[in-house]
């Protein structure tokens, strides 16, 4: 995952980029980067008296945001319901109603497949929608925090990706994305925009938690016992994300997970994973 930070004043200029070899969960791993580089880059006195504004607040990205950003100061989560960013006049209304210090976009139209026979919706929401928060950003004096994809390259590098690197979007979704990135850098506001990767959390449709359901449902029994540990270690070491380094065992039945196992059989479990943490005290989330 990357981030950059301009700022608009003369001879101040820097430059971040964080690179992973796993793919970075909504849980706190994004939030956390934001959080620091925010300290980094902007004198923040009086924390408490900062309004900040989350659209995007029901996904999974925005959930987990709420918890972060609810201790920098005044927070206002809003989901569609409160603030759709296909309905532009409202969205307007809402930034100026609050007059945020700190807008934070983790909104998206995100059907990469849908976007082909919708464009037209997907820009509005992507692009448009963007580029009308950036200009209030700018009227405000805020600094606008916007959630974008890497969906903005064409994946054929064979290396990491850096901020530098030459976007060449190859769908709808991707191109109405870069298009919202355009329109910030553009607006001449503060922002800090991140390009972010097979996102994950506890909640929502996800990778991770469609993988999790899969074994339990998967003829994958030994001994008339489910055996869960073996198989998500085979599945995570044949994607490119594996890294042994970064290896932690979270608690099968952890209840922030929030799993209906739709088995009453007891898993095999491994040594390691036997004596596993829960999600909540794990070490890349502390």
């Amino acid at each position: 995952m990357c981030y950059s930070i301009e700022h608009n004043e003369p001879a101040f200029s820097e430059t971040h980029c964080y690179e992973y070899n796993i793919s970075c969960s909504a849980c706190k791993a994004p939030s956390d980067h934001l959080v620091r580089a925010y300290h980094q880059t902007y004198d923040i006195v009086q924390t408490a008296l900062m309004k900040i504004l989350l659209l995007g607040a029901n996904g999974q990205v925005g959930w987990e945001l709420q918890r972060s950003l609810a201790s920098l100061g005044q927070l206002k989560a809003c989901g569609r319901k409160e603030a759709d960013l296909g309905n532009l006049k409202n969205l307007r209304a809402t930034i100026r109603r609050y007059s945020p210090n700190l807008i934070a976009n983790a909104a998206a139209y995100t059907a990469v497949d849908r976007a082909e026979s919708e464009p037209d919706i997907a820009r509005r929401v992507n692009a448009t929608a963007v580029a009308l928060l950036a200009g209030e950003a700018k009227h405000l004096g805020a600094l606008l925090i916007h959630y974008s994809t890497d969906y903005i390259f064409n994946g054929k590098k064979t290396a990491p990706y850096i901020e530098t690197d030459q976007p060449n979007a190859l769908n709808v979704y991707g191109k109405t994305r870069l298009q919202g990135e355009e329109t910030i850098w553009n607006s001449g506001c503060k922002h800090l925009i991140f390009r972010t990767s097979w996102v994950y959390a506890s909640r929502g449709s996800n990778f991770v938690r469609t993988m999790i359901i899969r074994l339990a449902r998967a003829p994958l029994c030994q001994d008339s016992c489910l055996t869960l540990s073996d198989n998500a270690e085979f599945l995570y070491k044949t994607t490119d994300y594996y890294a042994p380094e970064f290896e932690r065992s979270i608690m099968w039945n952890d209840p922030a997970i929030n799993i209906q196992w739709p088995t009453d059989l007891k898993p095999i479990l491994s040594a390691e994973d036997q004596h596993a943490t829960m999600l909540n005290n794990a070490e890349v989330f502390a």
